[in-house]
């Protein structure tokens, strides 16, 4: 999408007047004799126009520019383009050239993008944090003929400065740190004295500011209209922004980026009474309507100072209404960044407690790998198999470890034998799957170490603004690779893995091989905790990008409190205070229209949850005014009420016998008595959910099937249960209303939804399956149901006053676990 069109777009949203506000954020051309400077920014620039121009603004103003300060987001550069200095009779007027410009964009001639003339004391500052990689100029001056250079940006620098202070050694180039000098006046609000008076008009030239604000409003618009050009501003407005001045700008912008370089396809599930949407979002409404009036009655005013001043007074305090009535969701986004990290270390700390028993199961299934080769005489199934060992192993600890440990995994090297044989024919297919699952581990490797990456900052983000008092600096910039603009996906390769397993497992099913089921048992177990640790990571990293948001904006309008109350009263007799008003004033107006998108979008995401819609209902937008969010309630409220009309909800127990994983009933047994955490994957795609759509959980229930009272225990020991915990996962499932229209391309594609991870405790008693706690959840309405499809750990915790412990059982006529979910469900 074209920057330009990118920008209108973006202020399209707004009222006539609002409009002509935001073009502060886009258009400014400034000039100042005494510094013999100019300053010119918009959204997109032509170089050799720009320069034109500020020169015949600045000869207008009565002076010889000498200094040029450029700024936009792209810069564009004709062919042919020449930067000469300006003659000022017979002499040359030096020049320093200041080009802030995410992106150049050019066609090269003769091998170069643009010449330029270096008389003395001539500098041209570029200030982008990366460079293309075949720009070049050509440069002559000072007695020198026509060369060519091919200035380069590397490492942490933001841009270069080129000159030519010793015509014999050539042109010399200097590296730039992020901007200090242009942050100058980034907290305008700053120049506001006690008294509310400015100290100076400093705040007219924060062009650089201005730039990287309206950078960021688009980047913020198009999150979803045009991901790779949100992802491209924000990665410029991230090193623009590594200077302590520039913090709050540069942390918004870095859990934005952050945000944007996960999984898309996320959907939160958050626990919010949906019934209810139309009369708490009008209710919070209220008072960012009455803002909203209150900055145009302002507006509007601007002829009348003393109407103005009246006005100002009450705008001031309705603006604090508003901020005060959205306070809430500070508090509901720090809750859901702390359950996002909970979920996180928890999913991190089952999947690395899985990672490190298949590494010991591995090294028994090879020593039984080992026995079955001098059993088959056949050396080279015995190399295939032990290389499918160790990928599955190196892609486990990928993800365990974020890429730290990842080992080289070699080419398959056995050589197909006789292929008439049995086992050579075994060995063929194995080599397939090898190869198969090779190409996943090269595909995930990278995608994990970037997502490690992108987490570190997001909670480095976090735990910097939890203590943000304005002066802090800046937290590591997030540095991001050529390919950074896709999104990464890493699940999709992780569910090719889970089927390439399980193909593996096929092919050695009627193979007797020591350590062979344990082994895929936990490799089977290890598919799901990945994924879930993938998913929990990247929505730590969109709940920290909303949190963030909702701190720094917070922070914001805490400090700059008491300087505005201060200067209502000077609207009347200053124009310049009345200027600086009007900016913090629509300032606050995009504020708080994004806190009312947020509010919007935990609503919006319980609806697509609640009526399985495929996308939101409602079109959000951090910039549109906040009248428009009337008719959002109404679709939103609508889409509720039309689902409820329209599909009928019935209520079904389903129940699913299983063995956890385990071989048989007597492995299972093995394991409750040792103590072993028990884990059992619903998946969507069992037989038992096919006909059903929309599956939502109201009680679960865990019996030990075929478990009874052991003969030791004493009778008082009759009468107590058993005590057992069911955790669900963060990640879970539900399936789609509709039916597949070609049935035999297999079931219906599940949906994946995020939410927090939750505990039920179920007691009941052995010896009459009697019920003494059920497993219920929730507050029907209050509280939103997440599906029963999802990975559950069931944990007997009993042992302790009034309850039974596992040596109080006789497991030997176990025959395996019982689930039981009470759920709402449609028919599809």
């Amino acid at each position: 999408m074209d920057v330009q069109k990118a920008a209108e777009l973006t202020v399209s949203a707004l009222t006539l007047k609002e409009k002509t506000l935001a073009k502060d954020l886009l258009y400014s051309e400034q000039y100042h004799k005494d510094t013999l400077s100019a300053w010119i920014r918009a959204p997109v620039l032509n170089l050799k126009q720009a320069l034109e121009k500020t020169r015949t603004g600045a000869n207008q103003a009565g002076f010889k520019a000498r200094f040029f300060n450029v700024f936009c987001d792209v810069l564009e550069i004709d062919p042919g383009t020449e930067v000469l200095p300006e003659k000022a009779g017979e002499k040359s007027v030096p020049y320093e050239i200041n080009l802030y410009a995410r992106r150049l964009d050019y066609t090269p001639t003769s091998g170069s993008a643009v010449h330029v003339r270096f008389e003395k004391d001539c500098e041209i500052f570029f200030w982008t944090s990366k460079l293309p990689g075949d720009f070049a100029i050509t440069f002559d001056g000072q007695g020198l003929q026509r060369q060519k250079y091919a200035p380069k940006i590397e490492g942490e620098n933001f841009g270069v400065i080129l000159r030519l202070e010793q015509p014999s050694a050539g042109i010399s180039s200097e590296p730039l740190l992020p901007p200090d000098e242009a942050m100058n006046n980034i907290n305008y609000l700053n120049l506001i004295d006690d008294s509310g008076k400015l100290r100076s008009k400093a705040y007219l030239n924060d062009d650089l500011p201005r730039l990287l604000q309206f950078q960021l409003l688009v980047a913020q618009t198009h999150t979803t209209l045009n991901r790779g050009l949100a992802v491209g501003l924000l990665n410029y407005v991230v090193a623009a922004t590594a200077d302590p001045r520039a913090a709050a700008i540069h942390f918004k912008a870095t859990a934005m980026l952050s945000s944007l370089l996960v999984d898309s396809s996320i959907v939160a599930a958050p626990s919010v009474n949906i019934y209810a949407s139309e009369q708490i979002l009008k209710s919070r409404l209220t008072a960012a309507l009455a803002f909203e009036q209150a900055f145009r009655d302002f507006s509007l005013e601007a002829s009348n100072r003393k109407v103005q001043t009246q006005t100002a007074v009450d705008l001031l305090r309705k603006s604090q209404d508003a901020i005060q009535t959205y306070a809430f969701i500070k508090d509901i986004r720090q809750r859901e960044y702390d359950n996002a990290v909970v979920a996180n270390a928890k999913a991190q700390k089952t999947f690395q407690a899985n990672q490190a028993n298949l590494s010991k199961l591995g090294a028994n299934f090879q020593a039984g790998v080992e026995e079955w080769k001098e059993a088959e005489k056949e050396k080279a199934a015995k190399e295939v198999l032990k290389g499918l060992v160790m990928v599955g192993l190196a892609i486990g600890a990928t993800i365990a470890t974020g890429g730290a440990a990842a080992a080289t995994i070699p080419a398959a090297g056995a050589a197909v034998v006789n292929t008439a044989s049995k086992i050579a024919t075994l060995i063929a297919k194995l080599k397939q799957i090898y190869e198969k699952i090779k190409e996943i581990y090269e595909k995930i490797k990278p995608v994990i170490e970037k997502l490690q990456e992108v987490v570190k900052t997001i909670t480095e983000v976090i735990a910097t603004l939890r203590k943000f008092d304005g002066a802090t600096t800046g937290t590591k910039t997030l540095k991001l690779s050529a390919d950074s603009s896709d999104v990464f996906n890493a699940t999709a390769e992780w569910r090719r893995f889970d089927i390439t397993i399980r193909e593996m497992e096929d092919s050695l099913r009627e193979y007797k091989i020591r350590g062979k089921e344990e082994y895929f048992h936990d490799l089977k177990i290890l598919v799901p905790n990945g994924e879930c640790f993938i998913l929990t990571q990247a929505n730590l990293v969109k709940t920290g990008d909303e949190l963030a948001t909702v701190l720094i904006q917070s922070e914001a309008e805490r400090r700059s409190e008491s300087r505005l109350s201060s200067t209502a009263l000077s609207v009347a007799t200053d124009l310049d205070v009345l200027d600086v008003l009007v900016r913090a004033m629509f300032d606050r107006v995009l504020t708080i229209r994004s806190l009312v998108y947020l509010d919007f979008l935990t609503y919006s995401s319980a609806q697509e949850y609640h009526t399985l819609s495929k996308g939101p209902v409602v079109t959000l937008s951090p910039v549109k005014p906040v009248v428009d969010y009337l008719e959002d309630i109404v679709k939103l409220q609508s889409a509720v009420v039309s689902f409820g009309s329209q599909v009928l909800v019935q209520q079904r127990s389903f129940t699913l016998n299983t063995l956890a994983g385990f071989a048989d009933a007597s492995k299972l047994a093995e394991a409750i008595t040792d103590g072993q955490a028990l884990s059992v994957a619903v998946r969507p795609g069992l037989e038992l959910f096919q006909d059903f759509g929309r599956i939502r959980l109201s009680r679960a229930r865990c019996f030990l099937d075929g478990a009874k009272l052991s003969s030791t225990a004493g009778p008082q020991k009759e009468s107590l249960p058993l005590r057992i915990e069911l955790h669900t996962e963060s990640q879970f499932f539900d399936l789609p209303l509709e039916k597949r229209v070609q049935p035999e391309l297999g079931p219906v594609i599940p949906r994946v939804f995020l939410g927090a991870s939750r505990k039920v405790l179920f007691e009941y008693s052995p010896s009459d399956n009697s019920t003494a706690c059920d497993g219920w959840y929730g507050q029907e309405r209050d509280y939103t149901k997440f599906t029963p499809l999802t990975n559950w750990a069931v944990k007997i915790t009993g042992g302790g006053y009034g309850t039974l412990s596992v040596a109080d059982l006789d497991l030997s006529g176990l025959k395996g676990l019982r689930l039981e979910f009470l759920c709402d469900f449609s028919l599809r």
